[in-house]
C-alpha cells in the first residue's frame, strides 16, 4: 500500500548520495538514515514531505531527534508514567506532542477540504474519524477500531519505527556507532 511512498524517499535518498559520491566525500551514515526514516515516516505515517534528507533544519526532524534521544527528564518521565499510571504524566514534552498533533489535525482538515487522497496511514485515520472504521480496499473485510486510538497510534507508531530503521540501516551499510 505504502510502497510508493517509500520509493519516492529512496530515490531523494538515491539523488541525494550522488553529489558526495561523485566527490568522494564520507558520510555520517547513521544521521542520513534517520533522515531518510523521517521522510518515510513523514510520508507514509502523516502524509507529509518532509524534505529532511535536504534540509537539515527540518522541524519534522527536529521534532523526531527529541522523540528518540534520550534526556534526564525524559526518563524520569518515562520511570514515573510506568510505575505510577495514575498521574497521567506525559513521556514527551508538550511542545513535541502539540507538534505532531497539530501535523496530524492540520493534514486530515487539508485532505478532507481538498478532498486528498493517499494510500497511507493517514488515510486510514481518515477514514476511522468519519466512518468509524478502516476499510481495507485488497480483501473488502472492515476493521473496527476505537476512534479515541488515533493519537495513541500515531505516538506509538513513530517512535519505535524511527530509533530501530534508522540503526538497522546504519548498521546494515557498515556503519557502528
Amino acid at each position: 500500500m505504502m510502497f510508493s511512498l517509500m520509493n519516492e524517499c529512496a530515490e531523494e535518498l538515491r539523488n541525494f548520495l550522488e553529489g558526495p559520491a561523485s566527490r568522494n566525500e564520507d558520510l555520517e551514515i547513521k544521521e542520513i538514515m534517520s533522515k531518510f526514516t523521517t521522510d518515510i515516516i513523514g510520508s507514509c505515517v502523516f502524509g507529509l514531505k518532509c524534505n529532511a534528507i535536504n534540509d537539515p533544519n527540518s522541524e519534522f526532524r527536529n521534532m523526531g531527534r527529541r522523540v528518540v534521544e534520550p534526556s534526564l527528564n525524559t526518563v524520569i518521565r518515562m520511570l514515573l508514567s510506568i510505575l505510577i499510571p495514575i498521574l497521567g504524566i506525559r513521556i514527551l514534552p508538550w511542545e513535541v506532542t502539540q507538534f505532531f498533533i497539530t501535523a496530524v489535525r492540520e493534514t486530515m482538515r487539508y485532505r478532507e477540504q481538498h478532498n486528498v487522497v493517499r494510500n497511507d496511514f493517514m488515510q486510514q485515520l481518515i477514514q476511522l474519524k468519519n466512518e468509524g472504521r478502516v476499510r481495507d480496499d485488497d480483501d473488502g473485510d472492515d476493521d473496527e477500531v476505537d476512534k479515541a486510538d488515533i493519537k495513541k497510534e500515531v505516538s506509538t507508531l513513530c517512535t519505535p519505527l524511527s530509533e530501530r530503521a534508522e540503526s538497522n540501516m546504519a548498521d546494515s551499510i557498515g556503519e557502528r556507532t
